[in-house]
Parts: structure tokens; C-alpha cells; sequence
């Protein structure tokens, strides 16, 4: 029986698990894969959060308003889309809509409070149990995302002890002139 091609996998093989980060295959590490993990779950778990709150503003009132109502609603599908991606996979284009999303959210929830006329004609008397869990969890969502992006970006500080020492040796070598 010949052997098979390199390309195939072997079912009765163990190969430790494997993660996508950044849209590649790599081996999982201990500490960082269950990091990656929590911080994948909790970005998603609060979307959801952020979607049936919409969802239950919605339902109790908001859906008679001309404009806020449907933009409710859509805020109600477009967290749940969101999670839905954020579940399968934390990449950089995800976390950024993640992002994106929940500070848009959160800056239309203030908006609404702020401003002399509100948004859209409509202005938020307060902040109320809805609101305050909905802020909480918007900025939860941005707090997740970016503790996330700061695992991923390269460590600023060996690079920048690389490039003293790379300019200390080019000032001794010329020193010699």
C-alpha cells in the first residue's frame, strides 16, 4: 500500500487544535487561545445584549415612532449579524464593525439625549434601566475590541530598544573618521 500524499490528513492522527487568528491557520497556545476565546464570547454575548435591548425598546413603544422605530429594529438585526460573525471568528474586520457599531449605537443613544431637537425629532428624557444597560454594554463592546487589538498590534518596546541600539553602533562606527 503506498503512503499517503502529504497534502492528505490521516483521520487516526492527533494534531493539537487549531484557532483562526487573522484569518490564518495556527497552532492554539494555552493562556492566549482562552483569551482570545473570552474576549470573543463577551464581545458577542454583549452585541446580543445590544440587539434585545433594541429589540424590547422596540416592542414596548418605539415602533410607532416614524424614524427611530424601524432604526431600532435595524440596530436589533445588524447586532445580531454582528455577533453572529464576532462568534465564528475575532478578526481585524470584524472587531473593527464590532467597534464601529457600538459606538455609533452609543453616540445616536447620546445624540438623542444632548441635542437641543434630539435625533430625528425625538429626545430621550433620561437615562433609563434600557438605556443604562445598553450604554454599559455598547462601551463594554468597545473596551472588549480594544483590549483584543492590543494583544494583536507588535510590541512597540523591542522595537524601539532595537533602534537605539542600531543608531549607538552607527555612531561608534563613525567615530572613527
Amino acid at each position: 500500500m503506498e503512503p499517503a500524499p502529504s497534502n492528505i490528513r490521516l483521520l487516526d492522527r492527533e494534531e493539537p487544535p487549531t484557532t483562526s487568528l487573522s484569518g490564518s491557520l495556527v497552532p492554539e497556545s494555552g493562556s492566549a487561545g482562552s483569551r482570545d476565546r473570552m474576549l470573543r464570547w463577551g464581545t458577542t454575548s454583549l452585541l446580543i445584549v445590544i440587539g434585545i435591548v433594541h429589540l424590547h425598546l422596540w416592542w414596548v413603544g418605539y415602533r410607532t415612532l416614524p424614524t427611530i422605530g424601524p432604526l431600532f429594529l435595524l440596530t436589533f438585526v445588524a447586532a445580531g449579524l454582528i455577533a453572529l460573525f464576532t462568534s465564528v471568528q475575532l478578526n481585524w474586520v470584524t472587531a473593527t464593525v464590532a467597534a464601529s457599531f457600538a459606538a455609533s449605537t452609543l453616540a445616536a443613544y447620546l445624540m438623542s439625549l444632548l441635542l437641543p431637537q434630539g435625533l430625528f425629532a425625538f429626545e430621550e428624557v433620561g437615562v433609563s434601566y434600557s438605556g443604562a444597560i445598553s450604554i454599559a454594554s455598547e462601551l463594554g463592546v468597545i473596551a472588549l475590541v480594544g483590549v483584543w487589538a492590543k494583544t494583536r498590534l507588535p510590541s512597540r518596546q523591542g522595537r524601539t530598544r532595537r533602534r537605539v541600539r542600531e543608531r549607538a553602533r552607527t555612531y561608534r562606527c563613525c567615530a572613527h573618521r
